[in-house]
């Protein structure tokens, strides 16, 4: 209904759908299920601008008041104690964690400030088990999730980068080849780490294997090392 009166406000699909942030196909999709729905033709689209038909010039009438009802529930339903009271559960992996949590558990609390967050940190593995269980009501993991029955959403991506000593003959090098590489010192996170992983994943892809000398946990440990000149990394 909503991209219906788009359509009606703006004369035009393709106006209506940009104001509605959505494909004009899509638009027109749900603009045709609506007439189906009321048996009806509702625009005039034989007109350079689009115009309502007098079964739409009633809809039109009628829509106004049922979106606003439809607003006036959702006012209601936010200021109630039943939708802001309560608890969430979820875990994070603790690379996420500091860099993340801050900014988006702030602008959280600021919107549903009777709700009590509480944050697991822990690898993805044992994550996505308490999932399963009913312990989390969700988490923060790496892709891809390999195992069936999770929903996933993309938060965001992340480059991977080399990370070097400053004084590495490498940071002298515009582009890094899998050849320069061959001789040196990896040195990465332990094997269930997700990092860990995504590094062995990307050096299999291309038919590279790294000479690791060191695994570890901690991404401050790791940093720590390669800027004591132990190896080279990739957090």
């Amino acid at each position: 209904m909503r991209y219906f009166m788009a359509v009606v406000e703006q004369g035009s699909f393709s106006k209506a759908a940009a104001r509605c942030h959505v494909s004009q196909p899509a638009l027109s999709v749900q603009v045709q299920k609506l007439e189906i729905r009321v048996g009806k033709l509702l625009l005039n689209r034989n007109h350079r601008r689009i115009v309502p038909t007098e079964a739409g010039l009633i809809l039109v009438r009628q829509a106004e008041q049922i979106l606003a009802q439809v607003e006036i529930a959702k006012r209601e339903i936010r200021s109630s104690d039943g939708h802001h009271a309560g608890k969430v559960v979820f875990g994070v992996l603790p690379t996420i964690a500091p860099n993340f949590l801050a900014h988006v558990l702030d602008s959280f609390a600021e919107r549903f400030p009777k709700i009590q967050v509480f944050v697991h940190q822990n690898m993805a593995e044992q994550l996505l088990q308490l999932i399963e269980t009913g312990k989390l009501d969700l988490g923060i993991v790496s892709l891809p999730v390999r195992e069936h029955g999770f929903e996933t959403e993309t938060l965001f991506y992340e480059e991977m980068v080399l990370a070097l000593h400053p004084r590495h003959p490498l940071t002298r090098k515009r582009t890094i080849f899998k050849e320069d590489l061959q001789s040196e010192k990896f040195i990465l996170c332990q094997e269930d780490h997700c990092l860990g992983d995504c590094a062995m994943g990307f050096c299999r892809k291309h038919n590279f294997r790294p000479r690791i000398v060191f695994r570890c946990g901690q991404i401050a440990t790791i940093q720590a090392l390669v800027a004591a000149g132990n190896g080279i990394s990739h957090p």
